[in-house]
């Protein structure tokens, strides 16, 4: 192997102190280069482990979304983020965003994250520190508490359908700004709390002040009595509105749906279950109507859910849809005379045929333009919208269809 010269040698050494420099680049730009990996764990955590002037900013990303969740092992979850907290403190403001199940006893654990902006929290009933810590003394620990930091909170159905529960724990996050509700739409029993749950109900709950709150997603049919409180709590900070309930009785959601103190509402989206098999079916629509007025200046649309009639057992065709009733024009020719600016759309839920499409659209359309004719001079802001199915292959993609609901009238 022939030897080296000392020319090659010095232009080796030369390429080395050249490689070097990289390793000299402002911190700044290293840092520009590894928040580049935000959400990249595998390589953030090889990141943090190539170098000392890497590891502060891999380690600050790798810690901004903290995930500590478990359905089967609740009593573990407490314990496990207790440690975590006593042993590594610092961590605690590195966490921007929290996923995590816990008792109502450890809620307070979570004023320990003071950097956190979201929140995703799941509370677990049958779980406490002690086993004697429930009803009052248990929802006694959110009494006091408030978590400022907290503007977005998602909040999962954990087997709570305590209205109690969930509202002292909305309470606790007085600067919201975007709240969604989860629930589970297939279980809405009211006998579900156990350990001091059911005696919670009893308890009276402070007045909720959600002043900044301005994004609302609705989906848990089981604290369906919270939400004309939380809208309320809002007053006219409250600009998106998008609700799912379930099995709510026809003289109940007329109280749920009340958005008469959301005045600066922009958009409202409501999606109820109930069998347009039923007369006066419209009733359920019209109860999302009822509280919209003439002080809704900045409302520019609201979508209104119809179901898809599945076919008869027996027969095979589809059920006939029953006249929807009076208050559904009426609380719409009130709202678009109310409201010029505003568009109204009915939307079919899920993918449809176009025949089945056509008969929805079709009673529909002639009960309202039958009972108020008015109606019809709006085709631009009374909309009837669904998805249509490619049936060239079953499974194939759905394309979404906008129609006036009443056709035949000139556009505005």
């Amino acid at each position: 192997m022939p030897r080296k010269t000392r020319s090659s040698k010095k232009a080796a050494r030369k390429e080395v102190q050249s490689n070097k420099k990289i390793l000299r680049l402002p911190q700044e730009m290293w840092d520009h280069t590894i928040y580049q990996l935000l959400g990249n764990n595998a390589a953030l955590k090889a990141c943090s482990l190539t170098c000392r002037a890497w590891w502060p900013t891999a380690r600050k990303l790798l810690w901004r979304e903290l995930h500590v969740v478990s359905y089967r092992e609740g009593p573990r979850v407490p314990q496990k983020l207790r440690s975590l907290l006593e042993e590594q403190p610092d961590l605690a403001k590195l966490v921007h965003k929290l996923f995590v199940d816990l008792p109502i006893a450890d809620i307070p654990l979570i004023s320990s994250f003071t950097n956190m902006k979201e929140l995703s929290l799941g509370v677990l009933h049958g779980y406490t520190v002690n086993a004697q810590e429930t009803g009052y003394s248990v929802l006694s620990a959110l009494e006091q508490l408030r978590i400022p930091s907290v503007t977005t909170l998602g909040m999962p159905w954990r087997a709570m359908s305590s209205t109690t529960v969930f509202e002292r724990v909305l309470a606790c996050f007085p600067n919201l700004s975007v709240l969604h509700a989860y629930g589970n739409v297939f279980d809405i029993s009211e006998d579900e709390d156990e350990d001091g749950a059911a005696q919670a109900e009893e308890s009276p709950v402070r007045r909720l002040s959600l002043p900044h709150l301005k994004q609302l997603k609705f989906r848990a049919p089981q604290l369906s009595h919270s939400l004309p409180r939380i809208t309320h709590a809002a007053g006219p900070s409250l600009e998106f509105i998008e609700i799912y309930l379930m099995e709510v009785s026809r003289d109940v959601v007329w109280d749920v749906l009340d958005f008469s103190t959301n005045t600066c509402l922009t958009n409202l989206d409501v999606r109820i279950s109930f069998s347009v098999t039923h007369a006066g079916w419209g009733d359920y629509l019209a109860a999302a109507l009822s509280s919209i007025n003439a002080s809704h200046t900045s409302l520019d649309r609201i979508v209104l859910h119809l179901p898809n009639p599945l076919p008869d057992p027996e027969t095979g065709p589809l059920r006939a849809w029953l006249e929807p009733g009076e208050s559904l024009g009426r609380e719409l020719s009130r709202v678009m005379d109310d409201l010029p600016n505003v568009q109204v759309v009915f939307r079919q839920t899920d993918s449809i045929r176009y025949f089945a499409a056509q008969q929805a659209q079709w009673t529909l359309a002639c009960e309202l333009e039958w009972q108020f004719p008015g109606l019809s001079a709006h085709p631009d802001r009374l909309r009837f919208v669904w998805n249509r199915k490619v049936w060239g292959v079953e499974d194939g993609r759905s394309r979404v269809r906008d129609v006036p609901l009443i056709e035949g009238a000139p556009s505005e």
